[in-house]
């Protein structure tokens, strides 16, 4: 038989027989005639059209869950085979198309193709006692319609052994070892001799492709320029990439390297991901006018990839840089999924896209994403804009961003009966907002006369422990500094210096079918100016004394527990009933703190003798920030910490590691990194059980380097980093 007779009648074959036909003595030459003229879809019987795929509804292959059931497992076996009755049909395609190929490839591909048949045939009979006959669900065509239009063999042994069978590789073995865990040993037998086949098939074509390739192209370079959309490399990985066994195959470090941390949706449309810290600023101005000074610039630049950490490996996010190789091997090795970074938003011009997540909503989001509208999946997923047809900044939701409306939240609290009044501060705690020196004045001098000996002036829109003054000595305050704030803001709230003894976060999201949903609560650092250090990982009140913890836990004078997240839910729920009537959509999260109030004090009768004992005290709401939070990255650090493992997340400034002795924030995350190496287990999955591992890129720093320390306890994480320069305890001994 010729090559080419043997292509025709698999491509136009209509029965499964036609498919199946094969010869030992196949001949290969050149036809009197070559087909110039190919069908859109390969002949099939009718009950495996592609056609059919287009009318009758998809099938979802079924979850490792439901392989018990043996129909289940046929379901997946029908996948299997169609799969490679198409890998087999294009085969065929690509040898009438290109008659003139090297013979030496042609004939590889023929044998390629024979052990397709096989792989069929095996998949069909297994299928068939599982009670399932080929036909019976519908086939997909993604594969016809990706590479069925190929230009070169080379664009095809790119797209084909390259990308889909490369990543048949790790489907074949785990598919196989998922099979063998459930005793069913036959299926298991048949993925492992798929998995053998596919060795060679991706041999083959990685000799070819380097045949065809640019001679200056490394095999990276080249790989991705063979690709067109929607095949990514991102396709050529399946479930538990296998980087050594590319590596024996003959694949280049380099490219598996690349190939490793390349991310990109392989289907569903990606959440984008952008990190704008100064969005309050933003807000304040109400336009998209506002530049940050350069410290802020510097800081977004350097944290700018932080969003990841609350990615799949499906979202993008948007950085002005792409984070180097070796900082993504140790997240990834960490057990983090790694997003696609892109450093252009138009990279997203012709993807479908479920929603978009700056850090906060702002003039700049709004005006940044509003050409990618008309690309949203859903029109549910405009976040804060929903019912806006033109996505433009609406003026209603700038209250959201003050603290005045935290104070006015604050003060609402104290007139719902409904909330549990036993850790509630008093009501004179709360701030008060004023709009001109004169006010300001007037409340400092009130809050004297209440015995407050420490107050505190934040400007209404800031962030982070930024554009707040602390006075005490007689209430001076710097009046230019007052100035400006009222000028620029319109307000500032005075308040007390509470005694902290811990500052926790409540993250909520607003959904948008208008739910307020809790996701979690955290502990957070801050120095003694209140400027933020970082996070406790772990539960909330891990290393926290035993008084604070009774305090949290139980009734006073009683054995009886409270149940503190319900009436922090409630208080969420309370703050997010205005936000969700005016449409606001996204994430919050509500800042609240322990403290000792020095002047309430209660008498306790011991030995006959009267002694007082301070009294803590909750301040539920603290500050409302309408934007995801370094709270929110830290409950997601935290789902990769092995079970019992505790932790800090902490920020460190290039200032105070210059003062350490370190040259540079990179040369520092070196010295942490080998002193504290990272150690993963990885059963059931990969989670950190302890060491040092940066979450923002050590190489490309220069104002700010994040870090996780993983350990059996807090005391632990603090004296690695004693350790290293006594100048660190700024960041450990703060609650």
């Amino acid at each position: 038989m010729q090559l080419n007779e043997f292509a025709e009648q698999i491509l136009f074959g209509s029965t499964l027989a036609d498919k199946l036909v094969w010869s030992d003595f196949l001949e290969d030459h050149p036809p009197a005639k070559s087909i110039t003229k190919f069908p859109d879809f390969p002949a099939r019987p009718p009950e495996l059209s592609l056609n059919r795929h287009a009318d009758t509804p998809r099938i979802t292959f079924p979850s490792l869950n439901s392989l018990e059931h043996e129909q289940q497992r046929g379901i997946v076996l029908h996948f299997f085979a169609n799969h490679e009755l198409l890998a087999l049909e294009l085969m065929a395609l690509m040898l009438l198309k290109f008659p003139q190929a090297p013979s030496a490839f042609r004939k590889g591909l023929a044998h390629t193709m024979h052990e397709e048949q096989e792989h069929m045939r095996l998949y069909e009979r297994r299928m068939e006692e599982c009670g399932v006959g080929f036909g019976e669900i519908p086939v997909n065509d993604f594969f016809w319609k990706c590479i069925s239009q190929v230009s070169t063999l080379q664009e095809f042994v790119a797209q084909m052994s390259l990308t889909f069978e490369q990543a048949n590789l790790d489907y074949s073995l785990y598919y196989a070892q998922a099979f063998q865990k459930i005793g069913d040993q036959i299926t298991a037998g048949i993925l492992e001799q798929v998995f053998q086949d596919e060795i060679g098939h991706v041999q083959h074509g990685l000799k070819w492709f380097r045949k065809w390739k640019q001679p200056y192209e490394t095999d990276w370079e080249a790989y991705q320029t063979a690709l067109t959309f929607p095949i990514t490399p991102a396709r050529a990985k399946g479930i538990g990439f296998n980087e050594t066994l590319r590596k024996e195959i003959g694949f280049s470090e380099g490219y598996v390297s690349e190939l490793a941390l390349y991310s990109y949706s392989k289907g569903r449309p990606p959440d984008i991901y952008w990190f704008n810290p100064a969005c309050e600023m933003q807000v304040a101005l109400g336009n998209t006018g506002y530049t940050p000074p350069e410290s802020i610039r510097a800081m977004t630049n350097d944290l700018s990839s932080l969003p990841m950490l609350l990615c799949s490996q499906d979202d993008v996010v948007i950085t002005p840089y792409k984070p180097s190789s070796p900082f993504l091997h140790r997240l990834r090795q960490a057990g983090f999924p790694l997003p696609e970074f892109s450093t252009d938003i138009s990279c997203m011009e012709h993807r479908k896209i479920r929603g978009f997540h700056p850090w906060g909503w702002s003039p700049n989001a709004a005006k940044r994403f509003a050409p990618l509208v008309p690309q949203l999946l859903n029109e549910s997923n405009r976040g804060p804009f929903l019912g806006s047809p033109d996505f433009k900044w609406n003026p209603k939701f700038r209250r959201f961003f003050s603290k005045a409306w935290s104070v006015e939240q604050g003060n609402q609290l104290f007139d719902d009966s409904s909330l549990d009044p036993h850790w509630n501060c008093d009501q004179e705690v709360e701030g008060v907002v004023c709009c001109t020196p004169e006010e300001v004045d007037i409340a400092l001098r009130k809050f004297e006369t209440k015995g407050w000996t420490e107050l505190l002036i934040k400007a209404a829109f800031s962030a982070s422990g930024q554009h707040r003054m602390k006075v005490s000595d007689q209430f001076s305050v710097n009046p230019k500094w007052l100035a400006n704030i009222l000028q620029k803001q319109g307000s500032v709230v005075v308040e007390p210096w509470l005694d902290k003894v811990c500052d926790f976060s409540t993250q909520f999201r607003i959904l948008e079918d208008g739910r307020c949903v809790m996701d979690g609560v955290n502990r957070f650092l801050t120095d003694f100016s209140g400027q933020y250090l970082g996070a406790v990982l772990g539960r909330f009140d891990t290393g926290l004394d035993s008084d604070t913890l009774k305090f949290l836990h139980y009734h006073p004078d009683s054995s009886q527990p409270k149940p503190l997240f319900p009436w922090l839910e409630s208080i969420g729920k309370r703050v997010g009933k205005e936000m969700i009537e005016v449409g606001y959509r996204g994430a919050i999260g509500i800042d609240w703190l322990v403290y000792r109030d020095s002047r309430k004090i209660k008498q306790a009768e011991c030995k006959k003798e009267q002694k007082t004992q301070e009294v803590l005290a909750i301040k539920p709401i603290v500050e409302i920030n309408s934007r995801y939070t370094m709270g929110r990255l830290a409950l997601s650090i935290t789902s990769h910490l092995q079970h019992g493992r505790v932790g800090l997340w902490l920020f460190f400034n290039r200032k105070h590691v210059v003062e350490a002795g370190f040259s540079s924030l990179e040369q520092f995350a070196d010295r942490l990194q080998q002193s504290y190496p990272i150690e993963i287990v990885t059963t059931p999955l990969r989670k950190i059980r302890q060491g040092a591992l940066c979450t923002n890129d050590p190489s490309q720093a220069k104002s700010v380097l994040s870090v996780v320390l993983v350990a059996h306890s807090l005391q632990e994480c603090r004296e690695v980093l004693n350790d290293i320069s006594p100048v660190f305890c700024r960041w450990t001994d703060t609650q």
